[in-house]
């Protein structure tokens, strides 16, 4: 039972699973401000309580206007919520391939996006 809640504790220090052998830290930076990312997810906890200007507003529904219903779900539960591909699959009813694929079309949007390019990505 402590064993349970050490892991609960760090899991909410850390805003990830402490089992995820290839979360965030893996991958480099977040794409977008991790301020903004919290604002995609609802119902989280956030410990400081703060609006988002309306510039931020702005530029979270900029980024992610680009984005279909599928790519925003899995981009805001693998980036944002540091679930794994797997368990991200589980829960949308997707394969797991899929997830990477869907969170390859997100990036390269919001990559696009940043860039200004007006191209689209198939």
């Amino acid at each position: 039972m402590i064993s349970e809640v050490e892991f609960a504790i760090q899991w909410m220090v850390s805003g990830r699973n402490p089992d995820a052998r290839r979360g965030a830290d893996r991958s480099g930076a977040y794409t977008l401000d991790p301020k903004l990312l919290e604002a995609v997810v609802p119902n989280r906890a956030v410990t400081e309580e703060r609006k988002l200007t309306a510039d931020e507003q702005w530029l979270l529904d900029d980024v992610l206007a680009d984005l279909t219903k599928r790519e925003k779900d899995v981009f805001t539960l693998v980036r944002a919520e540091g679930l794994s591909f797997e368990y991200t699959a589980e829960l949308l009813g997707i394969s797991k391939s899929s997830v990477q694929t869907y969170l390859e079309r997100a990036e390269c949007k919001i990559e696009n996006r940043k860039n200004g390019s007006l191209f689209l990505v198939s």
